[in-house]
Parts: C-alpha cells; structure tokens; sequence
C-alpha cells in the first residue's frame, strides 16, 4: 500500500521536483505519517516547506506537519527546531510555535526551558501562565531533592510560591526539604499546613507525616494523626494499615488502639483501623514471601479527561493537564 501510493505523489510532482499540487502532497504526507512512515513523510514536508514556487501559506502548513513528524518519530530536537523557524514566520505563528514548544518542554521534561517559555508567553499573550510556572519549579525542586541538595531544592521552592502564593506542592515541597535537612516536627508541621485547606489532597501527606512520626517513636500520635486524616479521605485509613504491616508493628498497634478510650466518630475510627490492620496482616500472612500490596486506596480522577489513578498525579498523564486530579468519593 505504501509503494502505491509513493508512486501517486510522485505523480504530482514534476521532475524538477517542483511540486504541481502543493496540497495533495501534504494530504499523502500525512498518511504516510500515519502509517509510521516517518522518513517519507519528513522527506516530503520538508520539499514544500523550501519550495518557494508554491504559496506561502503552503510552505507554513508544511513547517508545521513536519514539526508533528519529528514528535511523532522521537526526533525532539528537529520538532523543537521546526518549531522555532516557525516563530520567526509571524508574530501570530510566534505564539502557536511557542506553545507548541512548551508543550514539548513539558514532554520531554526540560523544565528550565519550559519555565522560560511559559514566562515568554505571559508576556506576549497576557495569559496566566503562573501556576503552569510554578509546577515546573516544583519539578526542578523535585529533582534537586532526589539528588540531596536541599539548598538548591529550596530556591526552586520560592520561585514556585513567587509565581503562585497558594501553590499546595510547593508548600509540600517546603515539608520535604525541612525532612531532609533532619527538622522532622517543623516536616510535619509544614505538611499539615501544606493540605489544610485541600482535604482531597491529604493522603500525599498522609504518607509522608504517620512514618515521620513512627520512626520517631510517636505511634500514638500517628495514629492519631491518622484517625483525624480519615475524616477528609477514610482511605487514609488503608494506606496506615499497610504502612503498620510493613514496619512489623500490626499486632502492637491493634493492642495499642484496642486500649485507647473512645466514644462515638472515634471509636468507630478506631474500630475501622483496627480491621484494616487486622486483614492487612491476614493477606500478609497469605502473600509469603510475596510483597504486600496495598489495597483500598484513594482514587483520583482527572477533572479535564477522566483519567483515573490511585496515585495522585501533578500532570495527568493521559491530557497533559496540571493538577486536575479530583478525589473520587465513595
């Protein structure tokens, strides 16, 4: 099918290789990208992209075809080299160009680029970029964290709450490098704060505050912690669970929590941590030597496209939206 229909571009094209049909090339072009013939097609496109026999405007729908080739074939630094030639065409295409290009920054996760695009684009289109801007430096404080450098971690931090006050990752982030600078109450502290005014987002702290506070030999007030957490996402309440198992405490904290006095919401709490610890050991015990998986956790769902996770995620992977992950009720 392929070779039949190379043969009827080349139909359309004379032996100068001056194409006769501009717009019928860039239709057979495409569906050769779409079959996953990627040389043939970025072959074509770039002909009529420097055609200068044909209109312009052809030579523009041809750049712009043979950036998405490149995506499409993997080859980022030609797409983000189409797309900057592109820019220099109009002002108009100047901005398509430029969000085409963040989009790219964002997909191969160059965020020092992406934050200096995004900040480009604010200005030029008087579009809110502030939040997008402040994700990126939450990614590079993210990294910085991974690589033990907290100082660095903590410019990138203040960056991010620069472009947006209210950002709940950064202030989590902020919580992360108290961690790993060893002040563990100001860590927890932090978290707290970080998610007071964002419920759905409490079992992201929720993993980091109850082992803080175990290791610290304040099981009591973990659990605690975790009881009041349970009111805003009773999933919390598993995710305790198999964090008790997998330390090898589950048979203390039942005896703990079956001596704590109670009445009424909190026993009932208590009465669903204990069971939770209860059939977390009982699938411990039937797992072997098996890893424990963790089950009953709080379920998320993309607001923008319907993507569901149990994880929350900053940037849907599905859209590519950020932080549109909506906690799902049961």
């Amino acid at each position: 099918m392929t070779d039949r229909l190379l043969d009827r571009v080349r139909k359309v094209m004379t032996t100068e290789n001056t194409v006769n049909d501009p717009q019928k090339v860039l239709d057979e072009a495409a569906q050769l990208r779409g079959q996953g013939k990627f040389s043939d097609a970025i072959g074509l496109h770039q002909q009529l992209s420097v055609d200068k026999n044909i209109p312009l405007q052809v030579r523009i729908d041809a750049l712009k075809e043979l950036a998405i080739d490149f995506l499409k074939a993997g080859m980022f630094d030609r797409a983000e080299a189409a797309y900057e030639e592109l820019a220099d065409q109009t002002e108009e295409l100047r901005i398509e160009a430029d969000k085409q290009l963040l989009k790219l920054y964002e997909m191969t996760k160059d965020w020092n680029k992406a934050v200096t695009k995004a900040e480009e684009l604010q200005k030029i289109t008087k579009e809110q970029y502030q939040s997008r801007i402040a994700q990126f430096y939450c990614e590079l404080a993210a990294i910085s964290l991974k690589l033990k450098k907290p100082e660095e971690a903590e410019k990138n931090v203040l960056e991010a709450l620069k472009a947006e006050p209210t950002s709940v990752r950064a202030r989590i982030l902020r919580g992360d490098i108290l961690k790993a600078k060893g002040e563990t109450d100001a860590a927890v502290k932090a978290w707290q704060e970080a998610v007071k005014d964002s419920p759905n987002l409490e079992s992201l702290v929720a993993v980091k505050i109850f082992p803080t506070l175990a290791l610290q030999g304040k099981m009591q007030e973990a659990v605690g912690y975790v009881l009041q957490a349970a009111q805003k996402d009773p999933a919390i309440l598993n995710l305790a669970a198999f964090m008790i198992v997998k330390a090898g405490k589950g048979e203390d904290a039942v005896s703990m929590l079956k001596a704590v006095p109670a009445q009424g919401p909190a026993a009932n709490a208590i009465s669903a941590l204990i069971s939770a610890v209860e059939q977390t050991l009982k699938r411990q015990a039937a797992a072997g030597k098996n890893p424990l998986i963790p089950t009953g956790l709080s379920e998320f769902k993309c607001k923008e496209c319907g993507f569901r996770t149990h994880s929350y995620l900053w940037r849907c992977p599905a859209c590519g939206a950020w932080d549109t992950m909506d906690l799902e009720k049961k």
